[in-house]
């Protein structure tokens, strides 16, 4: 499978990528990170869109990781 056959990414206005960031932070290898990090300052940049960083970090992290940290995300700041 290539990224493109992937479903949809799970999109949230409650995440920033950021908070995103610190939350997977000690669950990826930290060469991991090094390249999100890349990818993220691109797209701050304005050298990648937003739909291509979200097909980057699914492709770096995975769905499964990425769903349940936005989950975990998502009802901490919804109880808050």
């Amino acid at each position: 499978g290539t990224a493109t056959s992937l479903p949809k990414a799970p999109t949230s206005p409650w995440v920033s990528f950021p908070m995103l960031f610190d939350a997977i932070r000690d669950k990826v290898p930290a060469k991991d990170m090094e390249v999100i990090n890349m990818h993220y300052l691109d797209f701050k940049s304005k050298k990648m869109t937003r739909a291509d960083l979200v097909k980057k970090l699914r492709v770096i992290v995975g769905d499964a990781l990425l769903g349940a940290t936005i989950t975990g995300l998502q009802r901490k700041v919804l109880s808050s």
